[in-house]
């Protein structure tokens, strides 16, 4: 977890109730995902990585799913920074949709209904 929240900028709010999915090749963590529950059906994600290569549709799929599925959150919400190109790329590959933009923030959310059309 704190390697996901010490690389970022804007830095969220951290409950107790988070959780953290991952992915890993030969035992070294490729990109971390952090879920910081934000009401009873939203969640929020945080997304780190350190190569662009670890995301696969099989394996987002995966990270996705756990929220939705196995938690039982309805919509996963985000939050990139205007600058970050890379990101909103992949965010927009995955589903996303923006909801706003405000003071140099893009905001989106993912609904388990936009990930049973992206990734099922």
């Amino acid at each position: 977890m704190e390697w996901v929240v010490n690389r970022q900028e804007i830095k969220p709010e951290i409950r107790e109730d988070f959780f953290v999915l991952g992915s890993l090749s030969d035992d070294k963590l490729l990109a971390a995902w952090l879920y910081v529950p934000r009401t009873r059906y939203a969640v929020e994600v945080i997304v780190e990585s350190n190569s662009p290569r670890w995301a696969s549709k099989d394996g987002v799929y995966k990270l996705l799913y756990y929220p939705f599925f196995k938690k039982g959150y309805k919509v996963i919400w985000a939050h990139i920074k205007c600058e970050n190109k890379r990101a909103i790329q992949f965010i927009d590959w995955m589903g996303f949709k923006l909801q706003k933009t405000k003071n140099g923030i893009r905001y989106y959310t993912f609904s388990r209904e936009q990930f049973l059309r992206r990734f099922v």
